[in-house]
């Protein structure tokens, strides 16, 4: 089955307020931060260059997303395919309108690098 689409779900809202907010977080106490995709893939200023060239040589297209817009597109498109009680952070692959786990919340909270993430993704996606 081909994989039309990666979807990286962050466990984190949108917004300017919540950005701020997970930002001071993840810098000042990340020990406690609870969005182990956002500590590995985001440093200090952005997403960090590894990160972005890693995901830019995949041949499947990726989408990044909060918690409350996944939530919202894919409910809508999925309806009932929809994965309930699913844990964030997570990262899905859609196939054939489908949502398959490629890394679940437990998994990611493992990896301790970015290059642990790389690896993950590159074994799950062969």
């Amino acid at each position: 089955m081909t994989t039309e689409r990666i979807i990286f779900v962050y466990n984190a809202e949108q917004g300017l307020f919540n950005g701020l907010s997970d930002y001071t977080h993840r810098v000042f106490s990340p020990s406690s931060y609870e969005c182990s995709l956002c500590a590995l893939t985001y440093g200090t200023i952005g997403m960090r260059s590894a990160w972005k060239q890693y995901v830019r040589k995949l041949d499947t297209p990726s989408v990044f997303l909060h918690r409350d817009e996944f939530r919202r597109h894919y409910a809508k498109q999925l309806g009932q395919s929809f994965p309930n009680g699913v844990q964030f952070p997570v990262i899905f692959a859609l196939e054939n309108k489908q949502l398959h786990v490629l890394a679940s919340a437990q998994e990611l909270k493992l990896c301790k690098t970015l290059e642990d993430l790389k690896d993950l993704l590159t074994e799950r996606l062969l």
